[in-house]
């Protein structure tokens, strides 16, 4: 089974670097740009400046369950579902700096629109080669899951839930974090 492997939250953004946005504007070459379930167009006080810089960039996909103020700049949207609809993985960290993880499986079946994961799964085999080899899963619960094994795999690191994965898995999924 291949594994995955999340790394730990890094520190916060230095807010007096400049954003996303401004580094675009000010001639940062973006050739595609990735906006995941966020809204800055509407969502952040820069929105204009959000929305310029979407304009400059060549190629901006979108992902959203529905369409919203950035997903109609974007030159792509791909329909999202809502959390409900998806499995995930969140990475944090305590106030003490020791990471956290939580785990969601899915409670409704997807209805409009396909899960990211699915989708970057089914263009990484369409792709072929070297991305089909690096993507090894069917599906998002398989990436969730290879990742559970991993977090199991790594001895005296976490809470273990049960000594056996399968255990373990069960109980990750009853109490939805690590």
């Amino acid at each position: 089974a291949a594994s995955a492997d999340l790394q730990a939250p890094t520190a916060p953004a230095d807010p007096s670097r400049p954003s996303l946005a401004e580094q675009i504007l000010a001639g940062l070459p973006v050739g595609v740009l990735l906006i995941h379930e966020a809204n800055p167009v509407a969502d952040r006080p820069d929105g204009e400046r959000w929305e310029a810089a979407l304009r400059a960039v060549p190629f901006v996909i979108a992902t959203s369950p529905r369409r919203n103020e950035t997903t109609r700049l974007a030159h792509l949207h791909l329909p999202d579902v809502s959390y409900l609809e998806k499995w995930s993985i969140h990475a944090g960290a305590t106030s003490e700096g020791c990471p956290v993880w939580s785990v969601g499986e899915p409670l409704l079946e997807p209805v409009g629109g396909r899960p990211l994961g699915a989708t970057l799964i089914a263009l990484a085999r369409a792709a072929g080669g070297g991305a089909a080899a690096a993507c090894p899963w069917a599906d998002p619960a398989q990436v969730v899951t290879a990742y559970a094994e991993s977090l199991h795999a790594k001895p005296g690191q976490g809470m273990i839930f049960g000594p056996e994965v399968a255990e373990m898995w069960s109980r990750l999924l009853e109490r939805s974090g690590w």
